[in-house]
């Protein structure tokens, strides 16, 4: 019993582990994993093996800030390069739109999402591969370095670019071979683009909506074997990024086999990045930035075709992987394993005013060391930033105590401390997330919370009273004053019926995992158990006395 519970989260068994980051060739490849496996692999984690992650690059940072010269060329260039250049953009934009419905009058939307265009329409669309080049040209990207060439659809009917970065990143691809898109359904609502959308036979998808997302994955498939359309072209990481990294693919542009011909994107840049990512500046001010560049660079690589091998045929999540890794050692870049999900993430971040750097955690290790969903990632991030009153990304031990309304005594600098894997003073994202959700793991249990529950109902009606909660949570936080343990309760009671139930109980316990964790800690110490079970038997009515303190430490042992 004198064994704590913080004791016993460090020193689980420790299991070997695999490295984070495999080697870009030659590696052994990952397998998909069911949601039912994942769960059972999620628990297996130990709490070192759950920290263990690898977080040095974050593909959504953006820490460059606006030099002396670059103000010097808005405030003195600014006023005569951007309205001439975004004049000319718009009004290329505008031809190119209305050259696009020229191209597909009197076809409905449902023909142009299911049949190829005539040759005779097609062809009508040439000046659209012009004007792409001549917005290049007028956004100050006059000279671009291409390697390669775009390989005939008969041999490679999908297109795979990245890492993809910026606003500019088809265009010169609309300029070499017109391909179709894959976009976000939104586009079709903003004026002049929704012809273009059309006239290109974009895929749209709707990610908000899951069953768009299923007929988008049907035409995924379909699309690349129908005869009369282009090349597809995809951006298999499915957001913006910094090109710091290669997160993760989707599986979308790799489900039917079909080889592939991965594009290279770089953009060499000496005074602004045009990188837009969720965590650097807005789309206007991206542009007012490019637009004031004397000259913007890109460079783009066409790869050789990559024909998957009979295995990555039958295992598309491999398929994705092996040509993620081939891109990422062609750029010299490292993998990491973010995804569209830590987009979200990432703007809540902002939204709350902390830095997207505060956020060394990467979803997909995150919901499979420690399986919880975006939606639980979210509230934990909302519930960090809450207890992050500076906002530096970092938790003292001040604010951990004030914020969660915790009493300063040992048993919750030993929480603290548990939490704290580094044994640096603060607390960061990762391991809070990590920490919160080890403990809730432990401690939401069936068995666990009903034994829980048992400390609480000392009436034995199956309902915790606020005189029963008061007297346990007096015994546990001596400091807690009445409006503090009102608060507590409050929150709990969700029916307001002045009694806190068993399901109620549960919530309580997965939202706020540290309480229940105190209480245990209290219930552990030897030298608290005796005073405990003197409360215990006060109220138990013929239950055995001592079961709930002594039973619930040895579960955690489990």
């Amino acid at each position: 019993m004198s064994s704590t519970l913080s004791h016993r989260l460090l020193n689980d068994e420790v299991r070997s582990e695999a490295p984070m980051a495999p080697t870009l060739i030659n590696v052994q490849r990952k397998v998909s994993i069911s949601q039912d496996e994942g769960h059972k692999r999620s628990n297996s984690f130990t709490f070192r093996e759950r920290l263990s992650f690898n977080f040095a690059v974050n593909p959504f940072a953006y820490k460059h800030g606006v030099s002396c010269y670059e103000w010097f060329k808005i405030i003195v260039f600014g006023p005569i390069l951007v309205p001439i250049r975004l004049f000319l953009i718009i009004f290329s934009i505008i031809c190119a739109s209305l050259v696009a419905k020229l191209s597909i009058l009197g076809l409905s939307t449902t023909d142009l999402q299911t049949k190829p265009l005539s040759a005779w329409r097609r062809s009508m669309q040439w000046p659209i591969r012009l004007i792409a080049r001549l917005v290049l040209f007028f956004s100050g990207f006059y000279w671009i370095k291409v390697t390669g060439k775009p390989a005939p659809r008969s041999v490679a009917p999908i297109l795979v670019g990245a890492p993809h970065s910026t606003m500019f990143d088809s265009f010169w691809i609309i300029y070499a071979c017109m391909p179709c898109l894959v976009a976000k359904k939104d586009l079709v609502d903003i004026p002049f683009v929704r012809w273009f959308i059309y006239a290109v036979q974009t895929v749209l998808i709707d990610r908000a909506d899951k069953g768009s997302r299923g007929g988008a994955i049907i035409n995924l498939k379909q699309r690349p074997l129908q005869p009369g359309y282009p090349s597809l072209l995809i951006y298999p990481e499915g957001t913006c990024t910094n090109r710091k990294c290669l997160i993760s693919f989707k599986q979308g542009a790799f489900i039917t086999g079909s080889p592939v011909q991965p594009i290279l994107y770089k953009f060499p840049w000496k005074h602004f990045d045009p990188s837009w990512t969720h965590g650097g500046p807005e789309l206007p001010r991206i542009l007012l930035h490019s637009l004031c560049q004397f000259v913007n660079h890109m460079e783009i690589e066409f790869c050789p075709v990559y024909f998957p091998s009979a295995e990555e045929k039958s295992n598309t999540q491999l398929y994705a992987d092996n040509v993620r890794k081939y891109m990422a050692n062609r750029l010299d870049l490292p993998i990491t394993e973010h995804s569209y999900e830590d987009v979200f993430l990432s703007q809540d971040a902002v939204s709350r005013k902390l830095s997207v750097t505060a956020l060394n955690a990467q979803f997909y290790d995150l919901r499979h060391k420690c399986d919880i969903s975006l939606d639980d990632a979210r509230r934990m991030l909302a519930r960090f930033i809450d207890v992050d009153t500076n906002r530096d990304g970092l938790i003292s031990y001040g604010e951990f105590t004030s914020v969660l309304g915790l009493p300063d005594v040992p048993d919750v600098q030993k929480l603290f401390d548990t939490l704290d894997r580094d044994q640096s003073g603060l607390l960061d994202f990762r391991e809070f997330v990590v920490g919160l959700s080890t403990i809730s793991t432990k401690l939401t249990k069936e068995d666990s919370l009903q034994l829980a529950f048992q400390l609480f109902d000392r009436s034995g009606t199956g309902k915790v009273s606020m005189d029963d909660f008061r007297l346990i949570m007096n015994r546990v936080f001596p400091s807690l004053s009445e409006s503090e343990l009102e608060s507590i309760f409050n929150s709990a009671d969700k029916n307001k019926d002045a009694h806190i139930n068993f399901d109620e109980f549960v919530a309580m316990s997965k939202s706020r995992p540290e309480f229940l964790y105190l209480v245990v800690e209290f219930c552990s110490d030897s030298t608290h158990t005796l005073a405990m079970d003197d409360v215990i038997v006060a109220g138990t009515k013929g239950r055995s006395s001592s079961a709930s303190s002594t039973k619930l430490p040895q579960i955690l042992e489990q």
